[in-house]
C-alpha cells in the first residue's frame, strides 16, 4: 500500500449544521447533469456542486472562467466559516448504508491522504484506461482550487478485518455527521487518535491499492504534480500533492457489494443490428451462461448475450482513449 497519512481537511461545519449535512453533498459530479446540479443548489446554495462540478458536461474542459468562480465560491466559503479547516491531521471513518436484496449493509470505509505512484510501479493498480477530455476539466479546477474536491475509490484486501477491529470503538460512538442521500445514510468519525492513526498505518503498509473508481482524478493527481515540479524545479517529499485524498474499503468487508454494471447507447441508429455489424470482428454470440455482456434494445425489447473473442480487435477500435 502506498503510504497512507492523516490530513487536516477543508470540511461543512458540522456543528454549525447540527451533525447533519444532508442538504450539502451530492453524488458524483461526473453522473449529474444541468438539471441535477440546479436541483441539489435549490435545496442549498452551499451545496458542493457549487464548486466541484463548474463546467457541464464535466468530460469536456471549460473556460478558465468557470474555475475561477469555482475556486472564488471555496475561498468566499472559507472566508465565511461555511467551510472550516481540521484543527490536526486526521483519519475519517466512513460509513455509507444502504439496501441490498431487501437487507441493511453497511460498506465501512476510511478517507485518507494516500501517496501517489505512477502506474509502472506496481503499487497503485489501474483497471481502466481514461480520455483527456475529463482529465483537462479536473486538471483546470485542481489548478485553481489546489484541492483534491472528490476522493479516489480504492479497494485493499483484509480478510482478518484488522482495520475494522482498530476503528471499533470510535464505530460504536455517535458519528461527528450524517447525511442521507438518495436512500443511503452516510456517517462520518473524526480520528484523531495517535495510536489508532499509527495501528491503520501499520495494516494498511504491506497491501496494494486497486483503483474501483477514480482513475481520471488519480491521473489528474499525477498531472498536477508534475505540473508543480515544473513550475517549482521540484516538490518537497512531503508536499500535499504527492498525496491524493481516497476512501478505502475492504474487499473482504461484507458492505463492499460489487454488481454489474450499465452503459446507454443514445441516437437514432442505435440498434442491437448496428452494434453486432460494428463489433463482428471481435464479439460472438454466446449463451448467458458463457457472455460477457448482455445488450439490450430498448425500442424493440430485443435481447442478445455476446462474447468478446478478440480483445485486441476492440482496443483497436476505441480510438479515442488516452494513457
Amino acid at each position: 500500500m502506498p503510504q497512507i497519512r492523516p490530513f487536516r481537511a477543508l470540511r461543512y461545519d458540522f456543528a454549525a449544521r447540527q451533525g447533519d449535512v444532508s442538504a450539502v453533498i451530492a453524488p458524483p459530479y461526473d453522473v449529474l447533469d444541468q438539471a441535477d446540479k440546479d436541483a441539489l443548489l435549490a435545496r442549498d446554495g452551499h451545496n458542493i456542486v457549487a464548486i466541484d462540478l463548474p463546467h457541464i458536461p464535466p468530460k469536456t474542459e471549460g473556460p478558465q472562467q468557470v474555475y475561477l468562480d469555482a475556486q472564488f465560491t471555496l475561498d468566499t466559503w472559507a472566508a465565511q466559516g461555511v467551510l472550516v479547516r481540521e484543527q490536526q491531521p486526521a483519519l475519517y471513518l466512513y460509513h455509507q448504508t444502504f439496501e441490498h436484496a431487501g437487507q441493511p449493509v453497511t460498506r465501512r470505509q476510511l478517507i485518507a491522504a494516500m501517496r501517489l505512484h505512477e502506474f509502472d510501479e506496481g503499487i497503485v493498480l489501474p483497471h481502466e484506461q481514461t480520455f483527456g477530455g475529463p482529465k483537462a476539466d479536473r486538471l483546470a479546477l485542481t489548478k485553481e482550487t489546489r484541492c483534491n474536491l472528490s476522493p479516489i475509490f480504492g479497494l485493499y484486501t483484509d480478510p482478518e478485518n484488522a482495520v475494522a477491529s482498530a476503528v471499533a470503538a470510535i464505530a460504536a460512538s455517535p458519528p461527528d455527521a450524517t447525511a442521507m442521500l438518495e436512500g443511503v445514510k452516510n456517517e462520518v468519525w473524526v480520528i484523531t487518535d495517535a495510536d489508532i492513526l499509527a495501528r491503520i498505518g501499520e495494516i494498511l503498509a504491506p497491501k496494494k491499492a486497486f483503483i474501483a473508481d477514480g482513475h481520471h482524478r488519480y491521473t489528474t493527481a499525477l498531472n498536477y504534480r508534475s505540473h508543480l515540479r515544473e513550475m517549482h524545479g521540484g516538490l518537497p517529499d512531503d508536499h500535499p500533492a504527492n498525496y491524493v485524498m481516497t476512501v478505502l474499503v475492504s474487499m473482504d468487508d461484507p458492505g463492499c457489494v460489487i454488481q454489474g454494471y450499465c452503459r446507454v447507447l443514445v441516437g437514432d441508429d442505435i440498434s442491437l443490428a448496428a452494434l453486432r455489424a460494428a463489433w463482428a470482428d471481435g464479439v460472438a454470440l454466446a449463451d448467458a451462461g458463457d457472455a460477457d455482456m448482455a445488450l439490450f434494445d430498448g425500442a424493440s425489447r430485443e435481447e442478445q448475450t455476446v462474447r468478446f473473442t478478440q480483445r485486441d480487435v476492440l482496443a483497436s477500435l476505441a480510438t479515442d482513449r488516452h494513457p
